[in-house]
């Protein structure tokens, strides 16, 4: 979704600023023009007072969006006598590093959302033999839990999505 509203806003401004760039060109070399853009303003202020306006509420919108979106991403973690704000990238970079530590020649594409007091974890891992996931998995899921607990005193419990990427076939050319 919010890529969707990014795309669509800047699609926006583009096509503002090209608007206004055709527009400004044209008034240089067009004296019609000129007059016309002139009386349209005399004659209409209260609809320019509208786009003003809505170009006022377009902008308050994208820097609200810009702020929010620019919020740095904290979990609460309590424990037993003390509890802790850890920033999600924090979270991130040890999951990063244990799939480097796992998967030391691969790049392993990976996504942590943490939301309402819960942890989601989805990744895409390279191809292991069908017989050896279970294992593998089992393994994951339990140094994680370790991991979280170990550094960050994460003990709650939080969910984990794992994909395999199927076997590279040798194509010959």
């Amino acid at each position: 979704m919010r890529n969707i509203f990014y795309s669509l806003i800047s699609l926006a401004v583009a096509i503002f600023f090209i608007v206004l760039g055709v527009l400004s060109m044209i008034l240089l070399f067009s004296p019609y023009v000129r007059s016309t853009l002139v009386q349209f303003i005399l004659e209409n202020s209260v609809m320019l007072f509208l786009f003003g306006f809505s170009f006022l509420i377009i902008g308050v919108a994208i820097v609200a969006h810009i702020i929010l979106g620019a919020k740095k991403k904290h979990y609460f973690i309590k424990s037993n006598n003390h509890s802790i704000y850890i920033n999600e990238d924090v979270f991130q970079q040890y999951l990063n590093d244990y799939w480097k530590q796992l998967f030391p020649n691969q790049e392993i594409p990976n996504q942590l959302i943490l939301k309402k007091e819960k942890v989601q974890i989805t990744a895409e891992l390279p191809f292991v033999p069908i017989p050896e996931q279970k294992k593998i998995i089992t393994r994951i899921e339990r140094d994680l839990s370790e991991l979280f607990n170990r550094l960050i005193g994460y003990r709650k419990e939080y969910v984990l999505s794992l994909s395999f990427q199927p076997e590279q076939k040798h194509i010959r050319k």
